[in-house]
């Protein structure tokens, strides 16, 4: 998650990378992948690209349980409020 900071398109391409591992292992709605959705939520949010930004974080806001993750629940509001 620090790389968020330094390169949005790194930051962008791993955690799609993430998301595809997910999906092919079948942990596409576990928490884990849900710091994927928000890091991909939160950087097209940032780049402008609403449209996908939405998806992203909206998945993102299914997946990350606040008990469990409350640093990353955090970060699904910060997106959201971005958004």
């Amino acid at each position: 998650m620090s790389e968020f900071w330094i390169s949005f398109d790194r930051a962008a391409q791993h955690a799609a990378r993430a998301v595809e591992l997910a999906e092919l292992h079948g942990w596409a709605d576990e928490q884990a992948a849900g710091v994927a959705y928000m890091v991909l939520g939160g950087v097209r949010a940032l780049q402008g690209r609403l449209g996908e930004a939405e998806s992203w974080i909206q998945r993102a806001e299914r997946t990350v349980v606040a008990e469990a993750q409350p640093l990353i629940a955090t970060a699904v509001c910060v997106n959201r409020a971005l958004f």
